[in-house]
């Protein structure tokens, strides 16, 4: 029988809705014969609402820094923005980031502003946000307006590093969740606390099969190596050491205070 392949999917514009999963002799374990079109997925796939935040910041009050043609605005984020957000033009996110002023629309960039009319978001420097515009642009009465739309199934990111990420989901029907981070099998992966064994999709990539419903998702990275258990076991030395000495600290203290009384 004909198998479908990743090459069909991409080709398809299909790779958010159908997910090619490898078997273990490294070939396409397709779960499909043919590919559904997209009206088809339509009909089975429950619509997912985008979530728009937004934020607004007046121009007169911003940091300014003055460039022989442009002016440059920095603006510390609000507490209440999410730690994940930043600006990012190598991926499909740039499109869900706008800014406006006086409807005039500002272009993302990851990095230094050079052209007027563009922002960065934590790229340059963490918390701020970054403006660039015409020397002479007039800042009066006018506020920029930030608006970022995400995913509503995204409900929280609780830890956000490099080797480890936590995040709650709110799966809208069983299938698939694709973790979009180079497959390696040293990942450990836990969903509602337990951990579960994930599989290569999409060729590059790793994959959990999920219930409809709300999940908390750990994704860790931490090899079964000597060095593990090296760091493990110099930490408790660590502390040992520590508290002998504060205990020692606290012994010589207490003589010292003994005598004192006495004379």
């Amino acid at each position: 029988a004909k198998r479908v392949t990743l090459g069909n999917i991409l080709a398809a514009g299909l790779e958010s809705r159908v997910v090619a999963v490898d078997s273990q002799n490294g070939e396409d374990k397709d779960l499909l014969s043919q590919l559904p079109t997209k009206d088809e997925l339509k009909k089975t796939a429950k619509e997912i609402p985008s979530r728009v935040s937004r934020w607004e910041f007046d121009l007169r009050r911003a940091k300014k820094k003055v460039h022989s043609q442009t002016i440059e605005l920095i603006f510390k984020l609000p507490k209440n923005f999410p730690e994940h957000f930043a600006t990012d033009v190598f991926t499909n996110d740039w499109k869900l980031w706008a800014i406006t002023i006086a409807g005039q629309n500002l272009s993302p960039v990851q990095g230094s502003l050079v052209e007027p009319f563009t922002f960065d978001v934590r790229n340059i420097h963490s918390d701020e946000l970054r403006i660039l515009l015409p020397k002479d642009y007039s800042l009066l009465d006018r506020k920029a307006t930030l608006e970022i739309q995400s995913n509503s199934l995204l409900l929280d990111i609780w830890k956000n590093q490099y080797d480890h990420l936590g995040f709650d989901y709110q799966a809208p029907q069983d299938g698939w969740l694709v973790l979009h981070y180079p497959y390696d099998p040293k990942w450990r992966l836990t969903v509602d606390g337990a951990r579960v064994q994930f599989s290569k999709v999409n060729g590059y990539f790793m994959g959990v099969r999920l219930a409809e419903g709300k999940h908390k998702i750990s994704l860790e990275y931490w090899p079964d190596t000597p060095v593990r258990g090296l760091i493990v076991f110099s930490t408790i030395l660590v502390f040992a050491a520590l508290g002998t000495v504060l205990f020692l600290s606290f012994r010589d203290d207490g003589q010292i205070i003994k005598r004192i009384s006495k004379v």
